[in-house]
């Protein structure tokens, strides 16, 4: 069996937060307009009647999204071929489609929860075509609930991907064996369009199945370098303008400008901005079979992957740095669903488009969302 374990931050703390600060300040505004009162005549009064409906709009927000968080967000857990959603219970047998990875958002119509929209999850499809929704930040290592879910789905190990399509032979099926020709009842594994991988699970009963050991693919790419140069960007130029500014002013060109404490003070300041923005400085090298993350500045820096490890990679923002600042990551999705995260805002999005070219030359997934 295995359960998920909520989030604190993110299920807890957020929504709660939310309603607090705005309901304490809605409380405030009505006290306050109980206190003096309101004429409504004057500009004034009419700007205060203005915000307050916006608080009003904003408590009623914050109580819907906890409300839709509750309810698309519940505990989750598999006891005995036995999928607990909540307080709904499903049979694991008549999972019909799991789409692991991808952008979903609820299927509700009006308002919405941001943390419920275009967030990263899950979509489990059930035989009637009931669907569930697994968003991850709400979950503490959800990777662990969807592998053991892949493995009550494919008991007997990995599953053979061929050419985005496969046909995966069902090795029981009562008394008789079906061989890979025959394509009735059995399991595929699909690409879809934004190159998402999703099981499914086509076969018109329930008798369980059992797929076939993945053989790992030999990938033998020529070395490809992903970089583009830090001086093109705006942090590139910033982490050596000003420290070499604040250097050649105060300890080289004006040395009894500032003491020695000041200049410790200096070079202590330029050292810490070359090393904070320098850490969202990786570039990638493709090479043999290996994926190699580098850093501009970290020269000695060198992590190394190997592509049978990688199930999909990610190409996103730093959402509260959509429109200023825009911190480019790649997020490496590994097998067993488990992620890391490497920050490289300096790659241009014409790199990232080569980048997905190659990988997708070995059928590794690549999703730009930025």
């Amino acid at each position: 069996m295995i359960t998920t374990r909520r989030n604190i931050i993110n299920y807890y703390i957020k929504p709660y937060l939310n309603i607090a600060f705005f309901g304490s300040i809605l409380i405030f505004g009505i006290f306050t307009i109980a206190t003096k009162g309101l004429e409504l005549n004057s500009f004034q009064d009419f700007k205060i009647l203005f915000y307050f409906f916006i608080l009003v709009f904003l408590c009623y927000y914050s109580i819907l999204s906890l409300f839709q968080i509750i309810q698309y967000a519940p505990v989750i857990s598999i006891i005995d071929g036995q999928l607990f959603f909540g307080d709904r219970t499903y049979r694991v047998n008549d999972i019909a489609n799991v789409k692991y990875t991808g952008r979903i958002t609820i299927p509700k119509n009006g308002i919405k929860s941001t943390m419920l929209n275009n967030k990263e999850g899950s979509i489990i499809t059930f035989n009637d075509g009931t669907e569930l929704y697994l968003f991850d930040h709400f979950y503490d290592e959800i990777h662990l609930f969807k592998s053991f879910l892949r493995q009550k789905l494919f008991p007997s190990g990995d599953i053979e991907e061929k050419d985005s399509k496969v046909g995966i032979e069902k090795k029981l099926y009562e008394k008789g064996t079906f061989s890979r020709s025959e394509k009735i009842n059995t399991p595929q594994i699909i690409k879809d369009g934004n190159s998402n991988i999703t099981i499914e699970n086509i076969a018109t009963n329930n008798t369980p199945f059992t797929s076939t050991e993945k053989e790992n693919s030999i990938v033998n790419l020529s070395k490809k370098v992903f970089r583009d140069s830090q001086f093109k960007r705006i942090r590139g130029i910033i982490i050596w303008l000003i420290p070499a500014y604040l250097i050649i002013k105060n300890i080289i060109v004006f040395p009894d400008s500032i003491n020695t404490n000041g200049k410790i003070f200096i070079i202590t300041v330029s050292l810490a901005l070359i090393y904070y923005h320098s850490r969202y400085m990786n570039y990638f090298v493709l090479e043999s079979d290996d994926l190699i993350i580098r850093n501009e500045n970290f020269f000695w820096k060198k992590e190394q992957i190997e592509l049978n490890d990688i199930f999909e990679i990610v190409v996103e923002k730093e959402e509260k740095y959509r429109e200023f600042l825009n911190k480019r990551y790649m997020r490496i999705i590994y097998k067993d669903f488990s992620y890391e995260k490497y920050c490289a805002d300096l790659i241009q999005k014409s790199t990232w488009e080569n980048f997905k070219k190659e990988l997708e030359k070995v059928n590794i997934p690549v999703r730009i969302e930025c």
